[in-house]
């Protein structure tokens, strides 16, 4: 990614929000195997594993992630530079 980041391909966010989203995947396959969601009880240890303070907070910064990760993927499809084989 960091090559990426320095060719100007992708923006420096780009490696926060994939690691947020991949620490998040490690943490609820241990902590809620099978499951889409942890428990409520689980949901502040599953934040502090991942470095928020909370589980509101978790949530937020996954829902802008989340977002950013979109508008890339959207940036890439209308500059054409993404087939999907279709």
């Amino acid at each position: 990614l960091a090559a990426l980041v320095e060719a100007g391909a992708i923006d420096r966010q780009a490696d926060p929000d994939l690691r947020l989203l991949s620490a998040l995947l490690v943490v609820l396959r241990l902590v809620a195997p099978g499951q889409m969601e942890p428990a409520e009880s689980t949901r502040p240890l599953v934040a502090k594993l991942i470095g928020f303070p909370d589980w509101p907070a978790l949530l937020t910064a996954l829902a802008e992630a989340r977002e950013r990760i979109a508008q890339r993927w959207a940036r890439v499809q209308e500059d054409g530079e993404y087939d999907d084989g279709r």
